[in-house]
């Protein structure tokens, strides 16, 4: 075998090496890569199934055909009316019967919260409409008591119980008008009229113009 043909040999042996060593490298690279894009593949579609579990797992069951009835706070009730739009609306949110308690639950606390507050606000009213009487320069100071007697008489010579029970229940029965005006009739109708120094007769003024009234008798 000729030097010419043995280094053709040599040269291609080397070439033949190089080329499985580039093969090798190349196929080595190529797995490193694909590996990373399945394993990032893998763990997206782990995730994905993970997310998907989860948010199953999480989803609400959504609003029953008919809701349970609902618990308000301190033995509240809910007017018939708001009772069905409050199940209109929580339908239309799709709020299972948990969530609609819940919402319903804060809805009671609001109003108690709100009457709380109008009952404060009449309790300030009613002092200071109290306190206003008491230092009037017509009929409240050392004659308060005896002023109110008056107006008292003539409240329940010209009405009944259940005005009583609303001056009461609105605060009014302290209002400084109203005991003016009271007090005014009581005055006017007050008994034994005085001819010569003695009592001519023991009859009010209303007693002459209403005889009938029972409750004047």
């Amino acid at each position: 075998m000729s030097d010419e043909t043995t280094v053709t040999s040599q040269a291609a042996s080397q070439t033949s090496s190089d080329t499985a060593a580039e093969t090798a490298s190349s196929g080595d690279s190529g797995l490193l890569t694909a590996d990373q894009p399945g394993q990032e593949a893998a763990g997206e579609s782990q995730e994905s199934n993970g997310s998907s579990g989860s948010e199953n797992k999480d989803t609400p069951a959504g609003a029953p055909e008919a809701y349970e009835p609902f618990t308000l706070p301190g033995g509240m009730e809910m007017d018939g009316a708001v009772l069905e739009e409050f199940q209109t609306l929580a339908r239309e949110l799709n709020l299972p019967q948990e969530k609609a308690q819940s919402l319903a639950t804060l809805g009671g606390k609001m109003a108690a919260a709100w009457q709380d507050k109008l009952s404060q606000a009449l309790a300030a009213q009613k002092t200071q409409w109290a306190e206003a009487a008491r230092a009037d320069k017509d009929y409240g100071g050392d004659a308060l008591g005896e002023n109110l007697a008056i107006a008292r008489t003539a409240l329940d010579a010209f009405s009944g119980p259940e005005f009583t029970k609303f001056l009461n229940e609105t605060g009014l029965a302290s209002h400084p008008e109203m005991i003016r005006a009271f007090w005014k009739i009581g005055q006017a109708t007050s008994a034994d009229t005085f001819v010569g120094g003695k009592p001519a007769q023991s009859q009010t003024l209303a007693q002459k113009h209403y005889p009938n009234s029972p409750n004047l008798k």
